[in-house]
């Protein structure tokens, strides 16, 4: 009997010092929710690390390259003289050209022409304030818009360089370089009524009225690019990629 009752402790033992190896799929059937749980992470991290692998959108890329263009235009349009265009006399055959702070075949006060291109001798030579703020607002607005579109540039090699957040606060700045060159450009004409642009345009000319001058093709260019800025900063709403939330900014 006593012989009978160890065998039975010992088998009990034995049971119990056994290890116990799960059926495949037995895991899962007791604890769904975990093993799905697990799956859906693996999903959501391998998704990230495919959004973190690309620096911006497509949307991005046409931010980029509406950026650089828009930012190209603003800066051809400044520095070059070609805004107005007019002769003193019909048969003259060189054309007078006036920008911001730069000027072609202009007349002196002695009615006399200087052939040739250039700049004013210093920003007081500038004949008008007009054209003086004009000066200002626009080069810091093209100053404005390189940054960001060299910015946009980087983005294009540089993982998270921009982010959901960044792209919008780029699509304000741009709205911001916008507003500095289409003041300057309003301002522009303000100037018109100037001695020497009379001497070219003719005396009806003045503040907003360009008499016998024609506008010429850096003013055009120069409002196309405050334009394509607008349309950029738009577009600046989509350009990157939203981060992981442990590392979002």
């Amino acid at each position: 009997m006593k012989s009978a009752v160890k065998n039975v402790k010992l088998r009990e033992c034995y049971k119990e010092t056994q290890l116990w190896i799960p059926e495949p799929g037995t895991f899962s059937k007791r604890f769904p929710s975990t093993v799905s749980t697990y799956v859906a992470e693996e999903d959501t991290n391998t998704d990230s690390s495919v959004a973190m692998g690309m620096g911006l959108t497509a949307t991005g890329v046409v931010w980029t390259l509406v950026s650089f263009l828009s930012t190209c235009l603003c800066c051809a349009g400044f520095v070059f003289p070609y805004w107005i265009a007019g002769a003193a006399q019909v048969n003259d055959p060189h054309v007078f050209h006036f920008g911001l702070f730069r000027r072609c075949n202009y007349p002196t006060s002695e009615r006399q022409t200087v052939i040739g291109c250039g700049r004013y001798s210093s920003f007081e030579d500038i004949p008008t304030l007009s054209w003086r703020l004009g000066t200002i607002l626009v080069g810091v607005g093209c100053a404005v818009s390189m940054l960001v579109a060299f910015t946009g540039i980087l983005a294009c090699c540089v993982k998270d360089l921009v982010t959901q957040k960044v792209g919008r606060v780029a699509g304000v700045i741009q709205i911001f370089a916008a507003c500095l060159v289409g003041a300057g450009c309003a301002l522009y004409p303000n100037g018109w009524d100037h001695p020497q642009v009379k001497m070219a345009c003719g005396e009806r000319s003045g503040s907003y009225q360009l008499g016998e001058c024609s506008i010429s093709w850096a003013y055009l260019v120069t409002i196309g690019g405050c334009g394509l800025l607008i349309l950029s900063a738009l577009l600046s709403c989509r350009a990157g990629r939203r981060k992981l939330e442990a590392y979002q900014v």
